[in-house]
């Protein structure tokens, strides 16, 4: 076997590593944490990108972790969507830890900084580890893992708003976490695998025999997923913990963290159950009525917010469920929009964060009302806030649009034209809320000492500005993504649903 091989493996334990150096290197040698994290994030770059090309060349691998068989040990599988999206857990980290090296010290103790960027590196092995695994159990462990670090980087503020977000954080999604592990245990009595492609199987004679089990799982997951993604109703936690915690944290959780289970869900979806538990169970009608809900909802809550970053929170209730819209279509154009939004929000979300965050570390203003004037004086912040706005609203040629068509098509594709309605409202209701801050921002007065506003350092505008351009990069480039994501879908739905 070659190195090349572990290289999926490789990529979680060196964050593990890092996670645990970095206390230590914080304690003895300050200065050093910053080349160190950023060198991290840059070798996580060379890994994902050589992983993503190997995948290209040579086509989906498996990976079985001691060499034992993959119903007994542990299996973890490297196809297009896990490469891509490697790819872009890294590239987005790497990003948001250039930003963090320069203003997180704005927003923490000094003496907390090394406890934060090892809970960063923590992090990033459980997200790049939920879109590895292929077991149900690991799945749940790096779950798990991965709400230990994302409470402790809201928490780490020691506000008494974040303290209550992360609480609500932890108790809501630990619901989640037990709504999925009494599910785990029920498909694991019933098939007696945990492996992916194993109960996969075993699914069909699993409802045939003990139908009640089967649906309870299918349940339970669906609620546990729906509180871990923050689809409405169960979006109560996601508000109070996004807008609460550091801006790198925000990013970071909005942008990457509840993508990732999007995706896991979407694997256990297209992978572990078979078409006639979907045809059995209403699962599709389930997904799309909450994700309608979720668009709509979470759109007609950010009109009304005044504080920049929550109002950025209850859009993430929107977009993700554009997501979970696309994808319980059950066709091949859905599917493909739900993957490519993953990617779009990734870059159109985090840009819009560290933007505000520059608009909040430069003047300490967050109610919307008073950014008048503020895009004068801070140009480059806010044309990155103006691009990811843009793409989030859907203008072509911006990323965010090609989200949407790809989206249409699959509604369309599905005759179910009512969710067109709901996908023109949730548009319109986008540009209400998100022109307004454009608008007051470059044509508006500014209200405020003009001696007092300026543009940030170029440590912080540049990760906005890079991403803002991302955005126009990627709508432009569609056929890149595109190209992978066409193998990615077809993958998935050859595998099941």
């Amino acid at each position: 076997m070659s190195i090349t091989e572990h290289l999926p493996i490789a990529i979680v334990l060196f964050q593990l590593i890092v996670a645990i150096l970095l206390p230590l290197i914080h304690k003895g040698k300050k200065k050093f944490v910053p080349p160190v994290v950023i060198g991290a994030a840059i070798i996580n770059i060379i890994i994902s990108s050589f992983s993503l090309k190997q995948i290209l060349d040579q086509g989906m691998s498996t990976y079985q972790l001691g060499g034992w068989p993959s119903y007994f040990g542990i299996e973890v599988i490297f196809d297009q969507i896990t490469a891509l999206i490697t790819l872009l857990i890294s590239f987005i980290f790497l990003i948001i830890i250039c930003y963090a090296v320069k203003g997180i010290n704005k927003e923490i103790n000094q003496e907390q900084i090394g406890y934060y960027f090892s809970l960063f590196f923590l992090l990033t092995a459980a997200m790049y580890g939920m879109t590895m695994a292929f077991d149900i159990f690991n799945l749940y462990v790096f779950m798990e893992v991965s709400l230990l670090a994302s409470v402790g980087i809201v928490v780490i503020k020691n506000t008494p708003k974040s303290i209550q977000g992360g609480f609500n954080y932890l108790i809501l999604n630990a619901i989640g976490s037990s709504c999925i592990l009494l599910g785990v245990g029920m498909i694991y009595q019933v098939t007696g695998y945990l492996n992916f492609t194993w109960v996969a199987k075993n699914i069909d004679t699993a409802l045939s025999n003990y139908s009640h089990v089967v649906t309870a799982a299918v349940a339970l997951f669906t609620v546990g997923f729906s509180l871990k993604v923050a689809l409405f109703p169960l979006h109560v936690w996601l508000p109070d913990a996004h807008s609460s915690a550091p801006i790198p944290s925000s990013a970071i959780l909005s942008g990457l963290l509840t993508k990732i289970y999007c995706l896991v869900l979407i694997r256990i979806v297209y992978t572990v159950l078979s078409f006639e538990v979907l045809k059995v169970l209403p699962l599709g009608m389930i997904l799309r009525s909450l994700a309608a809900i979720s668009i709509l909802f979470g759109s007609f809550f950010a009109i009304v917010q005044t504080d920049i970053k929550r109002l950025l929170a209850y859009s993430s209730v929107s977009q993700v469920g554009y997501i979970v819209l696309g994808f319980s279509f059950f066709n091949s154009y859905g599917l493909k929009a739900s993957l490519l939004h993953i990617i779009n929000y990734a870059f159109m979300k985090v840009a819009l964060f560290l933007a505000a965050g520059n608009i909040i570390y430069a003047t300490g203003i967050k109610e919307i009302d008073q950014l008048k004037g503020i895009g004068r004086r801070m140009p480059v912040t806010f044309v990155a806030f103006s691009l990811g706005a843009l793409a989030m609203i859907g203008i072509p040629p911006l990323n965010g649009f090609f989200s949407k068509w790809y989206l249409a098509l699959g509604i369309l594709k599905s005759h179910m034209p009512i969710y067109l309605i709901v996908i023109t409202i949730s548009t319109l209701l986008n540009a209400s809320y998100y022109l307004p801050i454009i608008i007051r921002g470059f044509f508006y007065q500014l209200e405020i000492n003009s001696d007092e506003v300026k543009e940030v350092s170029p440590n912080l505008y540049l990760p906005a500005i890079l991403l803002g351009i991302g955005c126009l990069v990627l709508g432009l480039g569609i056929n890149w993504p595109m190209k992978i994501i066409d193998q990615a879908a077809n993958t998935l739905l050859m595998m099941g649903g």
